[in-house]
């Protein structure tokens, strides 16, 4: 077995182990338009929302200026790519993505998301 493969059975490993510390957050795509040369309108486009498992390492009030609720969340980056989300839902409550990541690398992303009041 090669290291890599080790290594993402480790951190799945890791994520099973950590039970109801990681809980399901659902990402939705930000949406995108595309122009139809035929007609000459413009339409929107949506991905479909994606639900992972996300383990929300710290809780604070404002970030950078804005004001509301900011959560810090840590999930395995082979689950999505965060360039393409906008906002995530967290136990029902909508948040928007603050990108760039705080922290991105090949095994984990680290992103604050913060809920604007």
């Amino acid at each position: 077995m090669s290291f890599q493969k080790l290594i993402d059975k480790q951190l799945d490993n890791a994520f099973k182990k950590i039970k109801d510390l990681a809980i399901d957050v659902v990402f939705t795509p930000k949406e995108s338009e595309e122009f139809d040369f035929g007609t000459g309108e413009v339409s929107t486009v949506d991905g479909d929302p994606v639900t992972i498992q996300t383990v929300v390492i710290e809780v604070s009030e404002g970030l950078n200026h804005r004001k509301g609720e900011v959560q810090q969340l840590l999930f395995k980056s082979k689950d999505i790519d965060i360039s393409a989300y906008s906002v995530v839902q967290i136990n029902g409550i909508n948040f928007r993505l603050v990108l760039p990541a705080v922290n991105q690398s090949e095994k984990i992303t680290v992103v604050n998301a913060i809920r604007e009041n």
